[in-house]
């Protein structure tokens, strides 16, 4: 909302308690109303009369999703009575079938008049009264008045709702479009999709011939559609042996020409890491998907990436106590790009230790990684020295405390690739000393 509207309500709060002064207030509330839906370009005539019936007063008539609402504007210190909002009804009722109303009251109403909004009638009226005036004039919420009204039209058509508040609407996750061009864009999304990404190749210049054709909302909608939609369409070839792969193919050139907005990208990493990763780690574990994303996952709010690490973490104990390499390596390809922000995190360093020490090819994901860690000084030697420490220590209780020196030099064989980290001058003698201080 502009700050002039916002500075003028502020202005109107302050006038002074004269008879006078506030009847001229409820009329400059009324006009500020009607500038807001102008500005919003919604407002189709502003207070008028009748044609047919001189003495029937309309504050201003709105459409919002091809809907007609007459507004009532009130600025009255006196307690409303239900009768006024049955004379507002009584002049929509006189109008074509279909027309709705807007009740909008700078005092909270009483909740008898909210409660006759339905009684023993159809409801056609929208209340905006006290506190969701206050928070649609505050300038720390920014709020469209159209958006609000949209969404509170959809939300009472649906269920049993006489007042949905502002307050409701700001704890909302909306997008920065209307329902309207929401539902829009999503048809048109699906329709691009089916229409040119199905199974018919198609070029990659006519394809990007086409995305520079589209509205750039629609091809971040179309980009939204594919990501949240390629692992199905992926596992569907192992389902139907007539399966076209030219469907993949063109998923694969539009997501490699087209360029997401930063908005787009941000909204979509938070569902790629919350849910799609844990859903199909074999398909987004892909170069694409990791290292587009990555770039957000440090704007992830503290308790997502808790969360998210945590699922990390508990996907990697199951892969690793079931020898399961491949999703090692695709846990390893979704990580790699955010290590910095979650090496912190002492239980990764473990695993890659544990890879590390393991022959392994080193050609793979998981192994390569771990090799990396080791050469770049990632892993401390403190870490070091405290994770052989802890191993040192259960095959201490695993040995019943009963450990010679063949034991140790196989320990000492075991575990000497840490030298790399430790920097030992005599390996043996270091690793009976580690067993000498579990003893103790």
């Amino acid at each position: 909302m502009k700050t002039e509207f916002i500075e003028k309500f502020n202005t109107l709060k302050k006038v002074p308690k004269d008879k006078q002064l506030l009847q001229q207030r409820g009329r400059d509330f009324e006009e500020l109303i009607n500038n807001v839906f102008q500005d919003e370009g919604v407002l189709l005539k502003k207070g008028f009369h009748s044609s047919d019936r001189k003495s029937e007063q309309i504050d201003g008539a709105i459409e919002i999703d091809n809907r007609i609402f007459l507004i009532e504007t009130k600025w009255v210190k006196s307690k409303l009575a239900a009768s006024d909002l049955f004379s507002f009804i009584g002049k929509i009722e006189n109008k074509f079938f279909g027309t709705l109303g807007i009740f909008i009251s700078k005092e909270k109403l009483s909740e008898n008049f909210i409660n006759a909004l339905n009684k023993g009638r159809r409801q056609v009226v929208i209340v905006i009264h006290g506190e969701d005036v206050e928070l649609l004039f505050d300038s720390k919420n920014n709020i469209s008045i159209k958006e609000y009204i949209s969404y509170t039209l959809k939300v009472c058509s649906y269920d049993n709702i006489l007042h949905f508040p502002v307050k409701k609407f700001l704890n909302i996750d909306k997008p920065n479009t209307s329902i309207k061009e929401i539902h829009s864009l999503n048809e048109e999304s699906i329709k691009f999709i089916r229409n040119n990404l199905s199974n018919e190749p198609i070029s990659e210049d006519d394809l990007l011939l086409k995305i520079n054709e589209n509205d750039p909302n629609l091809n971040n909608k179309i980009f939204e559609k594919i990501i949240l939609m390629y692992s199905d369409i992926f596992n569907a070839r192992f389902k139907n042996l007539n399966f076209d792969l030219t469907i993949i193919e063109n998923f694969d050139k539009f997501l490699k020409l087209f360029h997401a907005s930063k908005e787009t990208l941000k909204t979509t990493a938070k569902e790629y890491y919350k849910e799609l990763i844990f859903k199909s780690l074999a398909i987004y574990h892909r170069d694409f998907f990791s290292n587009t994303f990555s770039k957000f996952y440090i704007q992830l709010s503290k308790e997502d990436k808790d969360n998210i690490e945590n699922k990390l973490i508990n996907k990697f104990k199951l892969a690793f106590k079931n020898s399961d390499w491949n999703s090692e390596n695709y846990i390893t390809d979704i990580i790699k790009p955010i290590w910095k922000n979650i090496a912190i995190n002492e239980d990764f360093k473990d695993f890659y230790l544990s890879i590390y020490l393991r022959e392994t090819k080193d050609k793979f994901s998981q192994k390569k990684f771990a090799n990396e860690l080791v050469q770049n000084d990632e892993i401390s030697a403190e870490f070091a020295e405290k994770w052989l420490t802890g191993k040192i220590g259960n095959i201490f209780e695993e040995y019943n405390k009963t450990v010679d020196q063949n034991d140790i030099k196989f320990v000492a064989r075991t575990y000497l690739p840490l030298n790399k980290i430790l920097n030992k001058d005599n390996w043996i003698e270091y690793i009976n000393t580690l067993f000498t201080s579990v003893k103790q």
